[in-house]
């Protein structure tokens, strides 16, 4: 009975790769210059995690598109677990979203020790103690779509009299920036890129306006049943986004890959509205 967009926090998995791209960016903007190699693994601190594949050669863009481990460990290493963390606050991760239900919970960041180390090898993708709600992807994909402004969300404008005039209005906050513009036009650009070449390409949206997102399969924490979260968290259409989509599907055998089809029926809807 809980409500799961809003009462339950899970690990992201690569969902979260967006926080460490952001952070990358934001520290360094030639970053998107450079690139980078992945033998299909990345150790830290004497401890191996393997990637999808070995994608070899690729730059940054491509290490998105793909969901490249290696890659990601890499920028976290280089950027630090703490930057990243911070980012990820920033972006509205360990806090309530407030949109107007009381029991929505905060999810969970790492702090103080679990920063330290090898620390960063599970931050860089994702996993560990890391735990967010949809509702705070939502909310990402938002900050992202509205080129790095954040945007107060809520289910109600306010409440109104009788006579309809508003007599409490639940917008409190004011637009705020917490990116830069290019950064976040950047990381659309990279959100297309996964549904054109990347993991997502198996779904096709060029014929409603395309779209743009981004895959993540995290373990399921205290399960048995040796399956997985599938999620995906994208936006529709590709040019000047107007809807943001997350999905998430627990204990699946196949990850991110039983999501991939929900997004496109979902997006085949919305393109009804914008014609």
């Amino acid at each position: 009975l809980y409500n799961r967009a809003i009462q339950v926090a899970y690990p992201p998995g690569s969902i979260f790769k967006l926080v460490v791209l952001l952070a990358s960016l934001e520290e360094d903007e030639n970053i998107e210059f450079e690139n980078f190699y992945c033998p299909g693994y990345e150790i830290v601190n004497d401890r191996i995690t393997n990637c999808s594949r070995i994608h070899g050669h690729l730059n940054l863009k491509e290490a998105f598109a793909q969901s490249c481990n290696t890659v990601f460990i890499q920028l976290g290493k280089r950027i630090g677990a703490e930057k990243i963390i911070d980012m990820a606050r920033r972006l509205g991760f360990g806090l309530q979203i407030d949109i107007g239900l009381a029991e929505e919970t905060e999810g969970n960041l790492p702090e103080e020790n679990e920063l330290l180390g090898g620390a960063i090898r599970n931050i860089a993708i994702g996993q560990g103690s890391i735990e967010v709600t949809p509702l705070q992807v939502s909310n990402l994909l938002t900050i992202i779509g509205n080129k790095g402004i954040r945007r107060q969300i809520s289910l109600v404008k306010g409440i109104t009299n009788n006579e309809g005039f508003m007599i409490k209005n639940y917008f409190k906050n004011k637009d705020e920036r917490l990116i830069s513009r290019k950064s976040s036009q950047l990381v659309i650009n990279y959100m297309e890129e996964v549904i054109n070449t990347g993991t997502a390409r198996s779904i096709d949206l060029t014929s409603i306006g395309g779209g743009g997102g981004k895959t993540g399969t995290a373990e399921a924490v205290y399960n048995e049943k040796n399956t997985v979260h599938g999620w995906f968290a994208g936006f529709y259409p590709a040019k000047e986004p107007k809807y943001s989509v997350v999905i998430l599907i627990e204990n699946t055998s196949k990850g991110s890959i039983t999501t991939l089809p929900i997004f496109k029926k979902i997006a085949l809807v919305l393109a009804q509205y914008l014609h």
